[in-house]
């Protein structure tokens, strides 16, 4: 059994109402009747319920009907008096106006949620633009120019610096960019980084940005091959070319530039072609410099070498050097009287340096030794007595990796019943270095 309570204030006095009859369990009825009288200990609950009905009353006016009280004070005066238990009536609006306003009480309430879910899911959100942290800068000239992201060294908070960890950044065709093109710069994040954020509640937005490039500098054009060193090494009559460098201030560009040389051996007067490597390390720093290199090889001419053999590996022709020294030798000695026989090469010696110290010029031209000096030394016999005499050449010059003939000069210091060991000893003093043949 349940009790239903009201408080009824009129304008004289405040009357206690206590109902008799049973609530109705069933939907379908519509009158619910209360004493007139309210129990002292029930007054709170009473006063609760009409406080829940009037806030209900006051937040849905438009929705909720209002409920009609008849409030029958001078009946409730009269029933008293004869000592009967008065009867209030209330009222209330058909089965249909409680299932509309308990429809529209429902509606509000999804409505009322679907906002707080809002603004929960985006307004609590701390949204951070990416573009924000990042500096977008040109590089490069018009007509090559390209955008780079620069990323701070340091943030200014503890997110940016999270953030800028998880993602990156991607721009289409990125390269010979000019005043006035656009680019698309695209966010780039993983799922599993997306999500990380999402729990910490940060929203990147937004994803993407068009950029448009302005105004860039006119391209300078540099000849990195207008002025080349050449080194060069003899190698069988010809010369082969073993490194090239360019002359230039910009010491930066020159440790970049590599060169392609001629794979085959060059004679002298001969054409060769230099070829500019084009490396991704020469192409970036040209690009990010406004540069443009106006040719990427040359065609030179190999000129003819001239200069002192430092050895006699370098002399080519050494051998037939040693034949026509000794026709010379063995042509001398047989104008002589006496069985010269058994002529025998014993040393060749050489000097870059002569110092012409002792016996150092020829017996009939008086000629001394100049640089690049080759004398040899050749063995015979006499009447069963063993001699030794020297032949040799002066001045010997290498042109184009060649002893040139024309300008060599034949030198023979005089010498009598010489000794190997005595025109050896002669020929060390002046600086030459014999060895055995």
């Amino acid at each position: 059994m349940k009790k239903k309570k009201l408080e009824i204030e009129n304008e004289e006095n405040l009357e206690e109402i206590e109902t008799d009859d049973v609530l109705p369990e069933k939907e379908d009825d519509e009158t619910i009747i209360f004493g007139s009288s309210v129990d002292e200990e029930n007054y709170d609950e009473l006063d609760e319920s009409i406080e829940e009905l009037e806030e209900i009353i006051v937040e849905e006016p438009q929705e909720i009907e209002e409920v009609i009280v008849e409030k029958v004070v001078e009946k409730q005066s009269k029933k008293r008096s004869n000592g009967k238990k008065g009867k209030q009536t209330v009222k209330t609006k058909t089965k249909q106006s409680k299932r509309n306003g308990l429809i529209a009480i429902g509606l509000l309430l999804v409505v009322s949620l679907g906002l707080f879910l809002s603004w929960r899911f985006y307004f609590s959100y701390t949204t951070v633009n990416p573009f924000d942290i990042i500096e977008i800068k040109e590089i490069g000239a018009d007509g090559q120019a390209y955008l780079e992201i620069i990323k701070p060294e340091s943030y200014e908070t503890q997110d940016d610096e999270e953030i800028m960890a998880k993602i990156d950044f991607e721009i289409h065709k990125n390269e010979n960019l000019s005043k006035g093109d656009k680019r698309d710069i695209k966010v780039l994040i993983s799922d599993d980084d997306k999500k990380e954020l999402s729990n910490k509640k940060i929203r990147l937005k937004p994803m993407k940005l068009e950029y448009e490039v302005g105004a860039l500098n006119e391209v300078e054009e540099i000849d990195v091959l207008a002025d080349l060193s050449v080194e060069t090494v003899s190698e069988k009559n010809s010369y082969r070319i073993v490194s090239v460098e360019a002359q230039l201030s910009d010491l930066e560009l020159k440790e970049l530039l590599a060169f392609k040389l001629p794979k085959n051996l060059v004679k002298a007067n001969e054409n060769y072609t230099i070829e500019v490597i084009e490396t991704k390390e020469l192409d970036k720093y040209l690009v990010d410099h406004g540069l443009k290199l106006k040719r990427t090889s040359i065609e030179l001419t190999l000129e003819s070498k001239e200069r002192v053999p430092e050895n006699t590996q370098e002399i080519s022709n050494l051998s037939e050097l040693e034949e026509m020294a000794k026709s010379q030798i063995i042509s001398d000695y047989q104008a002589r009287e006496g069985n010269y026989q058994n002529f025998v090469t014993h040393s060749v010696c050489f000097t870059a340096e002569p110092q012409n110290k002792d016996n150092a010029k020829d017996a009939n031209s008086n000629q001394r030794y100049e640089q690049g000096s080759l004398m040899f030394i050749f063995s015979f016999d006499l009447d069963g007595e063993a001699f030794a005499d020297n032949y040799g050449y002066t001045n010997l010059v290498l042109k184009d990796g060649v002893i040139d003939e024309s300008v060599m000069k034949t030198i023979r210091p005089k010498q009598s019943n010489a000794s190997l060991d005595s025109i050896t000893k002669e020929l060390r003093n002046n600086n030459f270095t014999c060895s055995q043949r």
